[in-house]
């Protein structure tokens, strides 16, 4: 009975595994290369502005502008960017 129960676990997760590969996922953040993330898409200004207060913590906080150039290029790029 106990056997069953692991097979049954087993199966469950062999099952789920196989859907979640076969769905067409976006790249989460750890797989996006940040240099070409933004594909000039992002001004210099805005990635250095981000950057510094992001990862340093030092410096003014980003302009709506360079905010709104973070959210354009999307949504791994971004948590690319803030992790």
């Amino acid at each position: 009975m106990g056997s069953l129960k692991g097979f049954c676990s087993l199966m469950i997760l062999l099952i789920i595994n196989i859907v979640a590969l076969s769905t067409n996922l976006n790249p989460v953040a750890a797989q996006v290369d940040v240099k070409t993330c933004a594909d000039g898409t992002m001004t210099k200004q805005c990635g250095e502005s981000i950057r510094l207060r992001v990862a340093m913590n030092v410096g003014p906080p980003p302009t709506k502008d360079c905010c709104a150039e973070l959210v354009k290029v999307g949504k791994p790029c971004h948590d690319a960017y803030v992790q």
